[in-house]
């Protein structure tokens, strides 16, 4: 009598030795290759942080300024996994350094492997105190001059940990996958039809406007596989429309959705663009806070920023942050506009215009007025994702950023300054009033500075007012 080998068992063994070896290679190639991502993840944050440390650093070595040297260092130290940064001039004497015993002593390099050189940049593997570290060593230049060096040690141990990790949960994965994948083979042959209900299910709460339906995954075959690329597309459309709210917060909505729709125009991981900087601070809150209930502030404060920010997004803005009683905008980012400039003072003279209408009913009713001060500067920042894996915002930086800063801090009550560069990108187009040069904290030469009092009435023939 033929023994039958019945097709349950046959695509259990099937199924079983397929799945163990996918798994199997899989887990391997993925482990090799999460570890020299790893790897370059780990040298792209030394050399990120190196970078940051001798840019730093230049100022402060050549002033002698020790104690800003050990601040840079200190908050370099605070980084996960590193062990050491210094800097020392070109001497080779330590001037900074995470262990203050070693400061004002003589540089020495210990014995190694470099593992890349790219420019003046150096990284190589290193044994400290019986660790294995990867040593980031780029020389600080000032004029094209060396003028000192930054070194960053980071343990390798963050990527044997992690791997570690990674080997762990590869393990779990297979052995459920393997679990599932034997007992789903048994009962194939009367689920097959189960999948394809659960996905019609799906496809009919998906087109209701319910985002956050899942399908369960009960199969590995192809039916298992189209409803995981189901899940994906559900996962998808949810996320797409957190980050349209999200977005919605900081710019209007045509720019979230037209960010949404081309989301290839927008470079998120940093580059450099020309902007424009708008800061806005309302004048004496300190002493409108000592006056009031802590409920009035609140309510006052929210009013005042409500206002700021509707007139920043009317001009197509971006609000990049709250800043206790004022606001950051930029514009021209993440969307550039060739017209950044004029759209920044165009919503400058909006708030002015709204403070003024807010002031006057405040006033009618017995409250005291607030004033606006508005600072703006156009120029080149860096823009792009700025934080920590546990949280990044997107916003700008640069010296560009701070000399709006500085002209906000110089605006008097209701007055609008702003810089030559952006006088420059709209002139004939703004009434403004050139004031004397001013010397702006931090910058050693004097600027140009102006106060714009409008926008310039077309065929006027005087576009530009002076005093």
């Amino acid at each position: 009598m033929k023994v039958s080998f019945p097709i349950k068992a046959k695509l259990f063994l099937l199924i079983a030795l397929l799945l163990l070896f996918t798994m199997g290679s899989t887990s391997l190639f993925l482990l090799g290759h999460q570890k020299r991502m790893l790897t370059e993840e780990l040298q792209k944050r030394g050399m990120i942080m190196l970078h940051m440390l001798s840019e730093e650093s230049k100022g402060p070595l050549l002033s002698g300024d020790d104690l800003l040297l050990h601040k840079f260092v200190a908050e370099v130290k605070r980084s996960e996994g590193v062990l050491y940064a210094l800097v020392c001039d070109q001497r080779g004497l330590i001037q900074a350094h995470t262990d203050l015993s070693r400061v004002g002593k003589q540089l020495v390099e210990r014995e190694g492997i470099d593992i890349r050189r790219e420019g003046d940049l150096t990284i190589r593997v290193i044994r400290e105190g019986g660790e294995e570290v990867i040593d980031f060593t780029r020389p600080i230049l000032y004029g094209g001059i060396e003028v000192g060096r930054a070194k960053i040690g980071i343990s390798a141990q963050l990527v044997a940990e992690a791997l570690v990790k990674a080997r762990n949960r590869m393990l779990w994965l297979t052995l459920l996958s393997l679990a599932l994948g034997t007992g789903g083979s048994m009962l194939l042959a009367t689920l097959l039809a189960r999948p394809v209900r659960r996905l019609m299910e799906g496809a009919r709460e998906i087109g209701s406007g319910n985002l956050n339906f899942r399908i369960q995954i009960r199969s590995h075959d192809e039916l298992g596989e189209l409803t995981r690329s189901f899940n994906e597309m559900a996962e998808s459309l949810w996320k797409k429309k957190l980050i349209e709210e999200a977005f919605g917060r900081y710019v209007t909505k045509q720019v979230a959705q037209e960010i949404m729709r081309h989301p290839e125009q927008i470079e998120l991981g940093g580059k450099r663009q020309e902007v424009s900087v708008l800061f806005a601070d309302i004048r004496g809150f300190t002493r409108l806070a000592e006056r009031n209930d802590p409920e009035e502030v609140v309510r006052t404060l929210n009013s005042y920023l409500t206002l700021m920010t509707r007139s920043v997004f009317k001009h197509e803005g971006t609000l990049d942050k709250f800043l206790g009683d004022a606001i950051m905008a930029v514009f021209g980012a993440p969307i550039f506009y060739p017209d950044h400039a004029l759209r920044a003072i165009a919503a400058a003279l909006d708030i002015q215009e709204e403070i003024r209408a807010l002031n006057k009913k405040r006033t009618a009713a017995g409250m005291e007025a607030v004033e606006i001060g508005i600072g703006i500067n156009a120029g080149e920042v860096v823009t792009g994702n700025i934080g920590s894996e546990e949280r990044m915002e997107y916003t700008v930086i640069g010296d560009n950023v701070n000399i709006a800063a500085r002209l906000e801090d110089l605006a008097g009550a209701g007055q609008i300054l702003i810089s030559e560069s952006i006088f420059q990108a709209v002139e004939g187009k703004v009434r403004v009033r050139p004031l004397d040069l001013v010397c702006l904290r931090g910058r050693e030469k004097a600027l140009p500075v102006y106060e714009v009092s409008g926008l310039a009435e077309v065929g006027s023939g005087n576009e530009r007012s002076h005093c």
